[in-house]
């Protein structure tokens, strides 16, 4: 009995002992092992997740800061926006890239903004086969070498030659030398370019530009800027016009590390549509005033051309440059004859169904000739069809050049005396303050309640466009000899030339917001920079600080003047803005 009851006991006792063990060895490593794989193998699946993702928003920030680059102020993200690339390529397919558009449309620009009212076809404009003519001027010829006196002070030619305070006076002179018909038929005087003066284009350039009748220029000195690429431009303006860059050696150099440059069989060099042209041997110390040659002195570059186009290198072309020499008025083609619409008839029909088309009833506003046409008599196209041969924009916020000059002076642009000394100048010979003559333009309840030639005599000298007529040339020669003479702040003698010339040169000055419309502005690479920017007084300019000075540049700021400055009164200045 006692050995048939502890038997089932002790079996019971064992398999209680074995089963706790088993627990321990075999079940224990399942319940704790099965656990920690389920952990382990969801924790690398969300490690895998969140790597891809990070990875993932990686790329995303980098090409972020790829499209980022094209508006960056850094210069090593700027260097590496390249619009011919395969990135900025897949980024623009897949619109990441946005796209430039004009701030206004032509509607509201018309009733009461400012982008620029331009046709929409530049397939349907006829092109003038000839040039406008001139009243006054038929031909220029120009000083191209002078005899060389070596004085100690200048011991290499000079690009804009040795002109004398005589020569200037006469060269502004045209009544006084007016011939058969009061035309003049010939006319002569300092253009930049003297002999060995610098700034030579290779032959193989040369042969180039001579083909080039319609050109969009541009240029990059000292790389302070990398090409950007024009946009919306029709195959029509492709074929018609040469885009050229020119550029030094310096500049040429950082271009060719910063994005691609691609030569052809002839041994042309372009990024993009733009062919680079070198400039040899820069004919002045300072990089602004290098800039000045190609932009001023255009049709001297190009004899060949017709128009031009000049853009600063900083911007981007957004608007099909025909659109530019065709403004506002489009022409049709029919057979061989050309039929223009009269721009009163376009423009009551225009408005009639923009005010139609707002639910506007007429009653609201008055008759089309109050409203309309006064605005349309004063909103000339830029060049053809109103007999333009230069057209640029007024400055954003100065409207004399002696606030121009003030604020040069605040922002370091030039030495300050020597500003001072060109304004005393421009003074002493007669130059006034620019003052309000006529009410600026108002829209009030779609009413435009008076109107404005818009000038003034200060520039935005970053866009000109030009028809090389002989007068239009001349008036180049004048404002880049001014250049030459005083400091390179070209804005500042834009309006003393066009005041000695008074009624002879004809021009037209667009509004600003017009300009703001034509162009996407980029920001430089670097800042510009020379030790003579930052001149106070005339005593850092003497002595050992001569070595600051401009050797082959402004000359006249240190000849003699023929004239007691002293006498002269300068009038007060206006700050009309805080960003000078």
């Amino acid at each position: 009995m006692e050995g048939k009851s502890q038997r089932p006991f002790s079996l019971r006792l064992n398999r209680r002992n074995q089963t706790p063990r088993a627990k321990d060895t075999e079940g224990g490593r399942f319940s704790q092992d099965y656990p920690m794989k389920i952990v382990w193998k969801r924790g690398f699946i969300r490690l895998v997740l969140v790597a891809g993702i990070i990875w993932m928003l990686l790329i995303l920030f980098v090409l972020l800061i790829h499209v980022w680059s094209c508006q960056s102020w850094v210069a090593f993200f700027s260097a590496i926006c390249n619009k011919q690339g395969k990135v900025f390529i897949i980024l623009d397919t897949m619109g990441f890239v946005p796209k430039p558009q004009h701030r206004k449309t032509m509607a509201t620009s018309l009733l009461c903004g400012c982008s620029i009212p331009i046709a929409d076809d530049p397939n349907r404009i006829v092109i003038p086969k000839e040039r406008t003519p001139d009243e006054i001027v038929k031909n220029l010829t120009y000083i191209m070498e002078e005899v060389f006196v070596n004085n100690g002070s200048h011991s290499f030619p000079l690009f804009g030659g040795n002109q004398s305070w005589s020569q200037r006076e006469e060269s502004f002179k045209l009544n006084s030398t007016m011939k058969v018909s009061f035309k003049l038929f010939d006319f002569r005087l300092h253009c930049g370019f003297m002999r060995n003066g610098g700034a030579e284009m290779s032959s193989l350039d040369v042969k180039y530009v001579k083909k080039c009748r319609f050109v969009v220029e541009s240029g990059i000195f000292d790389g302070y800027d990398i090409p950007h690429q024009p946009t919306n431009i029709s195959h029509r303006s492709k074929k018609l016009f040469c885009f050229l860059i020119t550029v030094d050696e310096e500049s040429l150099n950082f271009i060719k590390k910063n994005v691609t440059v691609r030569e052809d069989s002839a041994g042309g060099q372009w990024v993009g549509i733009w062919r680079l042209i070198l400039l040899k041997n820069p004919p002045y110390d300072e990089p602004r005033r290098n800039g000045k040659v190609p932009k001023i002195l255009t049709h001297r570059l190009f004899p060949q051309a017709q128009y031009s186009i000049w853009i600063d290198g900083k911007m981007e072309l957004i608007v099909d440059p025909l659109l530019l020499l065709e403004r506002y008025v489009l022409a049709y083609e029919s057979s061989d004859e050309m039929k223009v619409p009269p721009a009163d008839i376009l423009a009551e029909q225009f408005f009639l169904n923009l005010l139609m088309s707002h639910g506007l009833e007429m009653n609201k506003v008055d008759s089309f000739d109050n409203l309309f046409k006064p605005f349309f008599a004063q909103e000339p196209v830029y060049l053809w069809r109103n007999k333009n041969t230069f057209a640029i924009a007024q400055h954003k916020h100065h409207r004399s050049i002696y606030e121009e000059a003030d604020a040069n002076k605040r922002r370091k642009r030039y030495a300050r005396p020597l500003i001072d000394l060109h304004m005393k100048i421009y003074r002493y010979e007669g130059m006034e303050p620019w003052s309000i003559k006529k009410n600026t333009v108002r829209c009030e309840n779609y009413r435009i309640l008076t109107t404005e030639s818009h000038k003034s005599n200060v520039p935005e000298g970053a866009v000109i466009i030009r028809e090389h007529t002989a007068m239009s040339n001349l008036f180049s020669c004048l404002w880049f000899n001014e250049v030459n003479l005083f400091t390179p702040r070209d804005q500042l003698s834009f309006g003393y030339v066009v005041y000695r010339l008074g009624s002879s040169f004809k021009f037209y000055m667009f509004p600003n917001c017009e300009y703001n419309s034509l162009f996407v502005l980029h920001p430089h690479t670097r800042e510009h920079s020379s030790k003579i920017e930052w001149v106070k007084n005339t005593a850092e300019l003497m002595g050992k600080g001569s070595s600051m000075k401009e050797s082959r540049g402004g000359l006249g700021l240190w000849t003699p003047y023929p004239g007691d400055l002293n006498l002269v009164v300068m009038p007060p200045i206006a700050r009309t803005s805080k960003a000078g």
